[in-house]
């Protein structure tokens, strides 16, 4: 069928029956046609949309950037981009919208033409798929893979902007005894408070990791050594106060281990190994574990130092 013999009615029906959305607005931004999934959406019937503009079914966040792009198309701009708005029931929606100049016999713009399809779907699954890329399925701290890219950012920083940046290296003492004792679901309900213990911590600019299995990880941005162990030290004994109770009903405690280290012009590619290592030393050579140490230069027993008084692996 020839497009030419088709009427308006029929156009409008064809329109109408179209899941996606569709209206025509005038020189003034006021509707002047929409489809019945238009109609859907605002919750009103057509008579009651056409008319008005969106000040009136939007709230004015939205109506701002609306407004931009509508005055955009009708200086003859075309446009095709993604808008969020909200709808009656209060969920937010993301469309992929076109929207083109009508123009008059004379070639002035006399309106806007639109078509906006929903895309919520599609970005929520972007989202998600983003979301499980950098998160531990687990825990839903960050995972290894992400540390690896902020961990080059945040060097790279250090590099421009010579500002101190800490890392803090932790596991969970003994945790093969719990999950032998109590089950792998103890297990992993243990790791899920740990972490949330742990992001609960910290503040917003900074992260926090599981580095695999029982291992945690911390970065500290505008960080300095004493302040990274204040917190891995504060991190230690709030973990020490929780108290977990296994499916047989019986109460137990953990305790974790935490090695520090700051990252300095000489060590940009040793930053996770140093604190690795001061956790390492911790597990190798004090019997209880649960400590905090510092990583020194001079790797050799657990001392203090009278400095600054933290515990450090140096002579």
């Amino acid at each position: 069928m020839d497009m030419k013999n088709l009427t308006v009615d029929e156009i409008r029906a064809v329109l109408s029956r179209l899941d996606c959305y569709f209206f025509v607005k005038d020189q003034h931004a006021r509707y002047t046609y929409v489809n019945d999934a238009v109609s859907r959406l605002f919750g009103k019937p057509a008579e009651d949309i056409v008319g008005g503009d969106d000040t009136q079914f939007f709230d004015l966040e939205q109506c701002h950037d609306l407004i931009q792009h509508d005055r955009k198309v009708l200086e003859g701009q075309s446009l095709s981009q993604v808008e969020k708005s909200t709808d009656i029931h209060g969920a937010t929606h993301h469309y992929q919208i076109l929207k083109t100049p009508i123009y008059d016999n004379e070639g002035n713009v006399a309106g806007i033409f639109g078509l906006a399809i929903d895309i919520s779907e599609s970005i929520a699954k972007r989202d998600e798929y983003e979301y499980l890329a950098i998160r531990d399925v687990l825990t839903g701290v960050y995972n290894r893979r992400y540390l690896e890219l902020q961990l080059k950012r945040e060097i790279a920083a250090h590099v421009r902007h010579n500002r101190p940046l800490s890392y803090v290296m932790l596991d969970v003492d003994n945790f093969k005894h719990i999950n032998d004792s109590y089950g792998h679901s103890i297990g992993d309900y243990v790791l899920k408070n740990v972490a949330k213990l742990m992001e609960s911590s910290i503040r917003e600019e900074d992260y926090c990791f599981r580095f695999g299995g029982d291992e945690f990880a911390l970065l500290l941005p505008l960080t300095t050594l004493l302040s990274a162990y204040r917190v891995a030290e504060r991190i230690r004994a709030s973990i020490a106060e929780l108290e977990f109770v296994s499916s047989e009903g019986q109460k137990f405690k953990i305790n974790i281990s935490l090695g520090v280290s700051q990252l300095t012009d000489g060590n940009t590619g040793l930053l996770v190994a140093q604190a690795d290592g001061a956790l390492m030393t911790v597990k190798r050579e004090r019997e209880g574990k649960n400590m905090t140490l510092v990583y020194c230069d001079k790797q050799g027993h657990i001392t203090q130092c009278d400095k600054c008084k933290i515990k450090r692996t140096c002579q």
